[in-house]
């Protein structure tokens, strides 16, 4: 690309060239990350279109919550109410908060002792994780108390979705019978700090392919 076009080519045509090679690189990255600025939320919205569809009929055995933005407890705590006979795993919360200090933090309106009284036997906190990667090892790990288990419902945010898909593929024993199955929170790209996110979560998931490349560890 940077090579000579002319034997005799003068500094200036040299360096016009230099120039436009370096902006058609810089159209190509742009286009490059564009792309994959659009690709994540879509894969978001078509995984939860085939969990609603997969679910139509049955009730996941667990529902997932991955913590970290607005919206996701709010709609685990409304599917954990549709599918009544799944287990609901809240992971990464904060150690001062129970299950009562996180529904008031929803602003649901429902009555709270009732909401309690439904949900309560079936919840289990994770307090430690603290990270992407932390939420996937606890839910890993609450899995395996139980074999019964197959289905797994996922919920995160949309620009999240991606990338904990392809951890749990590559972090979960590949024998499982366990199958994932995702439902994302939607975000408006309208506003900056949702699409900053999304910036965000560009390198987050180029750093995780790097973690999956190198991984060589089964659960």
């Amino acid at each position: 690309m940077f090579s000579r076009e002319y034997t005799f080519e003068s500094k200036e045509t040299r360096i016009k060239r230099i120039i436009n090679s370096v902006m058609m690189m810089m159209l190509i990255m742009l286009f490059i990350i564009a792309s994959i600025l659009f690709v994540i939320p879509y894969i978001a919205k078509n995984e939860s279109l085939s969990s609603n569809e997969y679910f139509s009929v049955k009730s996941p055995d667990v529902i997932a919550v991955f913590t970290g933005d607005s919206g996701r407890i709010k709609e685990g705590i409304e599917l954990s109410k549709k599918y009544t006979t799944a287990k609901f795993l809240i992971s990464g919360v904060d150690s001062r908060n129970s299950f009562k200090t996180i529904i008031n933090h929803q602003n649901l309106q429902e009555n709270m002792q009732e909401l309690l009284k439904e949900q309560s036997p079936k919840v289990e906190i994770d307090y430690l994780a603290k990270n992407t990667f932390e939420n996937i090892i606890s839910t890993i790990r609450f899995l395996e108390t139980d074999p019964t288990i197959e289905n797994v419902m996922i919920i995160s945010s949309d620009y999240h979705i991606l990338r904990i898909k392809l951890l749990l593929k590559a972090l979960y024993k590949k024998d499982s019978k366990v199958q994932f199955h995702y439902y994302s929170v939607s975000s408006d790209y309208t506003q900056w700090r949702n699409f900053k996110i999304l910036l965000i979560e560009l390198i987050k998931l180029m750093k995780a392919l790097v973690l999956i490349t190198f991984w060589d560890q089964d659960f």
